[in-house]
């Protein structure tokens, strides 16, 4: 479960500050040599897109990503993670006009390629914390006015930390939180099977 905050540039000047709520669920494997691929899919719960004093909701929607990795390990503590994912999403967006009335739905895709590195230590064998960082791009889709435009992301990286803590039953608890460049928070549960 995560949400995300960021600023977008169309290609007709127009530059709204996005957000979206989702939820995902994903499944993975751990080779031996320390690569893993990753899939996931789940629903954008919903959101907004601001700019010059107008709102567009973002209605439920999709979304789906792979993701290759390889990790490092430097003795029993230390740890590093290279990983590039890419990603699709689907939804569609209503204008909130004067009155409290909806404007039609409007789709809104996007696509998107994330190159993510990932330094940490762990500590009494059960706490994970780390330093992350992404630099991504890809095109988002839209129309705006009856016009089509296309736009992408004001930053293409995003800086951050987070942690993972190993709990009972082979259960690990996961939190992720970006707060330079795309702003986002993360909060997972994982079992290793």
């Amino acid at each position: 479960m995560g949400l995300f905050q960021s600023d977008l540039t169309f290609d007709n000047d127009v530059e709204p500050e996005i957000a979206q709520q989702m939820v995902l669920a994903a499944g993975g494997y751990r080779f031996a040599n320390g690569y893993s691929v990753r899939a996931a899919a789940g629903a954008i719960l919903g959101g907004t897109l601001e700019h010059q004093g107008r709102t567009h909701d973002v209605d439920p929607g999709w979304a789906l990503t792979a993701a290759l990795s390889r990790n490092w390990s430097f003795g029993e503590r230390f740890f590093a993670t290279a990983s590039l994912t890419a990603g699709v999403s689907s939804t569609t967006t209503r204008e909130r006009e004067p009155g409290g009335a909806m404007g039609e739905e409007i789709d809104l895709r996007a696509l998107d390629f994330r190159l993510g590195g990932v330094v940490g230590v762990t500590v009494a064998e059960r706490f994970s914390p780390y330093l992350l960082a992404r630099g991504f791009g890809g095109p988002v889709m839209w129309q705006l006015d009856g016009e089509d435009v296309t736009g992408s992301d004001q930053y293409h990286y995003q800086v951050g930390a987070g942690a993972s803590v190993a709990l009972p039953w082979s259960l690990s608890l996961l939190v992720d939180a970006s707060v330079l460049g795309e702003r986002a928070v993360s909060l997972g549960v994982s079992a290793e099977l």
